[in-house]
């Protein structure tokens, strides 16, 4: 097993913590997702669109704000 299935295995979807949607006293969930080679020790950044009214340009990990389409923290981070 890969550390990345086992650390997915080990979220466990029943825990209360483990849901995406609106927090308790307003904001919204949002993740993140640090992918490192297990090979090269590599870590994969984006930058964020120029486009963009807050933070343009930086470079960050890949995730963000959890979707209404999302169904789990891990499908935010993805």
């Amino acid at each position: 097993m890969s550390h990345l299935s086992a650390l997915i295995a080990s979220l466990g979807c029943d825990d209360p913590d483990f849901s995406v949607g609106r927090r308790p006293g307003g904001g919204r969930s949002s993740a993140v997702l640090a992918l490192i080679s297990e090979e090269r020790n590599d870590i994969v950044l984006t930058r964020r669109p120029l486009s963009l009214r807050h933070h343009a340009g930086q470079v960050a990990l890949p995730g963000g704000r959890a979707e209404n389409t999302d169904e789990t923290i891990v499908d935010t981070a993805l």
